[in-house]
């Protein structure tokens, strides 16, 4: 049975678990342990833990030993409650291999990724090298049985056709359901919720969101899936035929790192520029930064690399500015070279004009910090980073988008997991 989430139980604080396809952002930060795989002895079987919960993900299947089955199974509540996703489609003459820590099941038309990408998030996604002779797409979900799917509406009576045009406005004047909530479903265990003390700690028994799916072409072109349904154990997407019809072959990547989550809370500060950590999951050529802020006047970002110490170190990037006002995502173009699983510092300040205004989501785990920028130019930041003069629990609304070396993939899915 479909039920449908009430608006008040949308979406905790504590993310993420982020599965998609093509690659979203993701974060990691000092004082949690940085997700990478590790391989079983004698087997094409990867593991990681995932959150403060340290909660198990498997990449293949344990039951085979000499070739690999692009399937991932989360565990849940220390192994109790598990739930596996594999393809119910094929993918002919696939080669597996690890590069950095992704994961890369090719084959001649179609292949399949997985990557940890930091402490909370796990990615995977399908590779289409040339136009697919189908629009829709089926997963089997085992162990679903135990699971309800609570499909969610928008919050108000919007357009799927046009979510490209919704807006996500703080001061509570055009507050809509984010659109990859939409048309979505939360996912809750049928039995299990709450806390006996001694006892695991269930919380809601909320355990994540698969989100509506996102399909982006290599000239940047956008569209939502016409269709998302979880039913009797199988999820399925289609995609708008037209866009496959007209979009660009082979498709290639443009990845992002760090959190583009829209965030639900404020911050504020006219004398203070703010710097967040985050972890690609391969390398590659930067070529923007994006971050979410109000105010009038220009917003500046960059990029630093990490001083082995889990701060800021020296500059890497180029500062680039955007100028503009109200609550929108601003695009800033920089270029940085970066490397696969290794931090960085993405910074944003406001100049004299506005200062700083930016949302954020509070994590549990401090992975942002504050410091005094030099003001009175609107294109340099302090270098090497003078440190912070505050740390906080936050994940900013800031992210870096990148074209990894040699990389070519495909259209989002994104599936957010609540640890």
């Amino acid at each position: 049975m479909v039920y449908e989430l009430k608006d008040g139980d949308m979406i905790s604080k504590k993310l993420f678990l982020t599965i998609l396809f093509c690659l979203i952002t993701s974060v990691c930060f000092a004082q949690t342990k940085i997700s990478t795989f590790t391989k079983d002895t004698g087997k094409q079987v990867y593991r990681c833990t995932l959150g403060e919960e340290n909660d198990e993900v498997v990449i293949g299947d344990t039951s085979v030993s000499s070739t690999f089955k692009p399937q991932i199974t989360f565990t849940k509540w220390n192994k109790e409650n598990s739930l596996t996703i594999k393809p119910l489609f094929d993918i002919p003459n696939a080669v597996t291999s690890l590069v950095g820590n992704k994961i890369e099941h090719k084959g001649d038309k179609i292949g399949w990724y997985a990557s940890p990408d930091g402490t909370e998030n796990m990615k995977f996604g399908i590779i289409l090298y040339e136009k697919p002779t189908t629009n829709t797409w089926s997963f089997q979900l085992e162990g679903w049985e135990e699971f309800d799917f609570w499909y969610q509406k928008p919050l108000a009576n919007l357009n799927q056709e046009d979510l490209s045009s919704w807006e996500f406005d703080p001061d509570g004047s055009k507050i809509n359901r984010l659109p990859s909530f939409s048309f979505s479903y939360a996912v809750y265990h049928k039995t299990k919720k709450n806390h006996v003390l001694g006892l695991t700690n269930y919380k809601t028994g909320l355990v994540g969101f698969f989100l509506l799916p996102k399909f982006i072409d290599a000239d940047g072109k956008l569209v939502w899936a016409e269709k998302l349904e979880i039913k009797d154990g199988i999820y399925t997407i289609v995609v708008p035929q037209k866009f496959l019809d007209e979009a660009k072959y082979p498709i290639k990547v443009n990845d992002t790192f760090g959190y583009s989550t829209t965030g639900g809370a404020t911050a504020h500060d006219t004398t203070l520029a703010i710097s967040y950590q985050a972890i690609p999951a391969s390398s590659g050529a930067v070529t923007k930064i994006t971050v979410y802020r109000g105010q009038s006047g220009n917003t500046l970002a960059a990029i630093y690399n990490d001083n082995g110490s889990n701060a800021p170190g020296t500059l890497l990037s180029d500062v680039g500015y955007a100028y503009g006002g109200g609550w929108v995502w601003f695009d800033i173009t920089i270029s940085a070279n970066i490397v696969g699983s290794t931090k960085y510092w993405l910074c944003m300040d406001g100049d004299t004009e506005g200062g700083l205004k930016a949302l954020y989501n509070d994590t549990g785990v401090s992975k942002s910090g504050s410091w005094n920028p030099t003001f009175g130019n609107t294109t340099s930041f302090i270098d090497p980073h003078p440190g912070f003069t505050a740390t906080y629990t936050r994940d900013y609304c800031i992210y870096a988008t990148y074209t990894p070396s040699g990389g070519a993939a495909a259209p989002k899915m994104q599936v957010i997991w609540i640890n």
